[in-house]
């Protein structure tokens, strides 16, 4: 017997509420819930808000750890580099003005220190998380990996929405041209990150029927994968959701309190399934015999 294969479709900011409202059958699988994010989980900003902060929920997430009761401040995000002198040049502005300008124009890609061997002096060792369960695994974006600064405009000039979108999404295509491309190798773990909902989410939630485009397209990706991976167990997972902006008359979303999870078998869960159960169920699912 072999060991059963898992696919973890990461894709961020997910948003159940929109989801179960709507035919989207390959990100519902077979089984699909509502994941709890407790307090303890949260981060409080500066202002005061609490909110779900992408890198904790992640690494809460591939670790199944918490070691706070209380929403706690935000880390330093993303990490120091171990070379001093890459951490002197990320704090000239006119290096991040150039460093924007290249990924905009696609003359490198979001990412490129780590993809030429540069390291944070943070990094999560992998054999710590979910991931050092498995063999032979396949990663296409390591989710503490990607930066939470997505705004990929000039410092100097007009924020344009429109533009930032067409960026993610044609990361999204080239995330699902690799995915596929990959998906026949050899793999007990395969893990794909998206950030590309939580940018659509932040820029463009309050309009449904775009939204619902974009959700479209992630839906037939995950639809593409399942046909694929034969008797592998898929869950698709997110960090958090998505809910209206307050305080503002402008569209765009902000983190919702809970996050999605959903398989493609029924399996016995706890109620309510909370953040910190999604680690457990992958490392059982990696040693169960398939």
């Amino acid at each position: 017997m072999s060991v059963l294969k898992v696919f973890f479709l990461a894709l961020d900011a997910l948003e159940y509420d929109f989801i179960c409202s709507r035919n989207f059958p390959n990100l519902k699988q077979r089984q699909f819930v509502k994941v709890h994010i407790p307090r303890g989980c949260m981060t409080m900003w500066p202002d005061g808000v609490v909110e779900p902060f992408t890198p904790v929920i992640w690494k809460i997430i591939l670790t199944g750890k918490n070691d706070q009761s209380e929403p706690a401040p935000p880390p330093v995000w993303p990490p120091p580099w171990k070379n001093r002198f890459l951490n002197l040049l990320r704090d000239i502005r006119i290096v991040q003005e150039i460093y924007a300008y290249c990924i905009r124009h696609s003359l490198i890609r979001r990412g490129f220190p780590e993809k030429i061997g540069f390291k944070r002096q943070e990094e999560l060792d992998l054999k710590d998380s979910f991931i050092g369960y498995a063999e032979t695994p396949i990663l296409i974006h390591n989710p503490l990996d990607v930066s939470v600064k997505w705004e990929l405009e000039p410092f100097h000039g007009e924020f344009d929405p429109v533009k930032v979108v067409r960026v993610y999404r044609a990361d999204f295509e080239r995330e699902r041209e690799e995915t596929l491309r990959r998906i026949d190798e050899e793999w007990d773990l395969f893990l794909i990150y998206s950030k590309f909902l939580d940018v659509v989410g932040h820029l463009l939630w309050q309009r449904d029927d775009v939204i619902e485009q974009y959700y479209t397209m992630v839906d037939q990706f995950a639809g593409e994968i399942r046909s694929r991976i034969g008797d592998a167990f898929m869950m698709i997972v997110s960090d958090h959701g998505m809910m209206p902006l307050t305080g503002t008359r402008h569209q765009g979303g902000d983190h919702s309190h809970h996050a999605f999870a959903s398989f493609n078998r029924e399996i016995n869960i706890n109620s309510p399934l909370k953040i910190t159960d999604i680690h457990d169920i992958v490392r059982e699912k990696l040693q169960e015999r398939a």
